[in-house]
């Protein structure tokens, strides 16, 4: 028991955090607490919004600077992309983009135990920005809201090409 024990300690040390799962994030500027994903594709990680708290419509991503995605709704788009594990629990090199003000802002993330910490900044050195903490929830605090994700190829559709 002893001897599989130390393989689990050893290999958690290998693979480091994984910060794929569901998340709470903060209330934001409307009061809405949201619901996110995050998830991996060919070794980069990327985010999506499917719900809050009170199921409140998140509506569409009316101020984007891109006319074309102006008409697509915010609920199962990707705002976080191209996160790149760096070290056992920091990540760097990604994206976010903030549907409140249409812009995007470089990311880079760290986990702290239940923890996701995200840093949006408006230049690669993450100096001067905004530091977001997402709250991982468990299986049992998820499930009420897993009725209302979307369709994971839909959301990777979503994926930015930059």
């Amino acid at each position: 028991m002893r001897v599989v024990f130390s393989i689990f300690i050893f290999l958690s040390g290998i693979f480091g955090a994984d910060i794929t799962g569901y998340y709470i994030l903060p209330k934001n500027e409307h009061g809405l607490e949201s619901v996110v994903r995050v998830f991996e594709k060919d070794n980069k990680y990327y985010a999506y919004g499917f719900t809050s708290k009170d199921n409140a419509d998140f509506g569409y991503d009316v101020k984007n600077p891109n006319k074309e995605l102006q008409k697509r709704r915010v609920k199962g788009s990707v705002f976080v992309w191209n996160l790149q594990k760096k070290s056992e629990d920091k990540y760097v090199g990604g994206k976010v983009y903030n549907y409140v003000n249409g812009k995007t802002y470089y990311a880079k993330a760290e986990v702290k135990g239940d923890d996701l910490v995200i840093r949006a900044s408006s230049d690669s050195v993450g100096m001067f920005g905004k530091t977001i903490v997402w709250k991982k929830l468990s299986k049992e605090e998820v499930e009420p809201y897993l009725s209302r994700d979307v369709d994971l190829k839909i959301v990777e559709e979503t994926i930015p090409q930059d």
